[in-house]
């Protein structure tokens, strides 16, 4: 089943129906301080897709026109460079067909931002299962665990780090129980760098310590490791 936020202002969010090259908006299905994912239909194919729209609250707002603007000209440039960032990742995972990596369709810039198409799974977050309070066996986690090292060992070999693997980006799908990383977070850890507020980045339990530094450093695929651990502990004993 698709569940649509309903409570999201009309003066961020594109409004249902409204077209993006040949995608048409549904609603909205998650929406961050680093922007809005949308429940889309490409009408070339009449497939469901998921669009990710860079609009990042700290930097920019939605003019009545639809357009992303920056909050003011002296960000303009701070919000050019982190779009180009939010493309080349776009790019870069669009070279990835892996089974537990989300698949990037297409990336594209219009409304002055920059929008990714992916693939739209049929399931429910690895969060909602525990909240509704699913129980794991080990042999669960292991199974999901291999399946999401699969995934992360082909992107760190080409250099690629998710930087915010937790329950909530990880997907379920509804027809064979699969796991699917989501959501990467390469290029909104960039742009909370150098801000310097880390704060709506970070999730406690998952976050390696590496992260709660506003410099970032030390950084690689045991970041990874690190958050994906936890996610298997919480699994295991209930508690993060």
């Amino acid at each position: 089943m698709i569940k649509l936020l309903e409570e999201v202002s009309c003066d961020v969010a594109l409004a249902r129906a409204t077209v993006i090259n040949q995608y048409r908006v549904l609603g909205v299905l998650g929406q961050g301080a680093f922007g809005i994912t949308y429940l889309g239909l490409d009408m070339t194919t009449d497939k469901k897709v998921a669009i990710k729209e860079f609009l990042p609250e700290l930097l920019s707002y939605r003019s009545t026109s639809n357009m992303v603007r920056p909050k003011t000209y002296s960000e303009l440039s701070t919000f050019e460079h982190f779009k180009q960032r939010f493309l080349e990742e776009a790019q870069n995972l669009a070279r990835f067909k892996h089974h537990n990596i989300v698949r990037i369709n297409d990336y594209f810039e219009a409304n002055d931002t920059a929008y990714m198409v992916m693939e739209y799974e049929n399931g429910s977050s690895l969060d909602e299962k525990i909240i509704k309070g699913a129980a794991f066996s080990e042999s669960e986690v292991t199974a999901l665990l291999h399946q999401l090292m699969n995934g992360l060992r082909r992107l760190h070999q080409v250099n690629i780090i998710h930087r915010d693997i937790k329950p909530g980006n990880i997907y379920i799908r509804e027809r064979d129980g699969s796991a699917v990383l989501l959501d990467f977070g390469s290029a909104r850890q960039a742009l909370y760098q150098k801000s310097q507020n880390l704060t709506t980045l970070l999730t406690v339990g998952y976050s390696p310590i590496e992260q709660y530094s506003a410099g970032g450093t030390h950084q690689g695929p045991w970041s990874d490791i690190y958050a994906l651990s936890a996610v298997g502990y919480e699994l295991l004993t209930g508690n993060r």
